[in-house]
């Protein structure tokens, strides 16, 4: 009974007792490894651009020392966004909306909802301005002036750790550069 078993094995075409070919030909394989050669070259080149485009390692920059001061911030439960902002209101209390917003380079609506959260939490307050009613004044409450002082030290921090073995000279040069290209594009809107 074996036997006939093992010849129906042996019959069976679907059944191969040899080894099995390769289903991709050469010449696919060569076309797959060209492929994959063009691939890692745009890659790289993908790479080099990125690695060389002053827009795109600013915002890499920028999103890494936001997260690193955010991270600072966290016991007082305040964004770095809500803090930036906070800050701006702190040095120049009274400040109408569109001013904050275009110091902090962030949108008028991005503003509002940031003024919300800060007198949700009650570190700014808003008063209507007299001189023109569609505006309203924003100043820090003693909370909010409270909190930049207990907090400006770290993001002295921040910049200290993120711009380390870095002269004085090169920083003052990075600050200029990017002043430069901030009014290059200012001229463009």
């Amino acid at each position: 009974m074996n036997e006939k078993h093992d010849q129906q094995e042996s019959h069976d075409p679907q059944i191969s007792q040899e080894p099995h070919e390769p289903q991709e030909s050469h010449a696919q394989l060569d076309q797959l490894d060209q492929h994959n050669q063009l691939r890692l070259a745009g890659k790289r080149k993908y790479n080099e651009v990125m690695d060389s485009s002053a827009g795109f390692l600013m915002g890499v920059t920028y999103r890494k020392m936001s997260t690193m001061f955010m991270q600072k911030l966290k016991p007082f439960k305040v964004t770095s966004e809500q803090w930036i902002v906070l800050y701006c209101i702190s040095q120049r209390n009274g400040i109408i909306q569109k001013d904050i917003a275009e110091r902090v380079g962030k949108d008028r609506p991005t503003v509002t909802r940031i003024l919300d959260v800060l007198a949700d939490k009650g570190l700014v307050s808003k008063k209507a301005d007299e001189a023109d009613r569609r505006s309203f004044l924003v100043y820090a409450t003693a909370e909010g002036r409270q909190l930049i002082e207990q907090t400006i030290e770290l993001e002295h921090l921040s910049i200290e750790e993120a711009t380390a073995g870095i002269s004085p000279e090169e920083y003052d040069l990075l600050v200029r550069l990017l002043r430069r290209i901030g009014d290059n594009i200012d001229g463009k809107f």
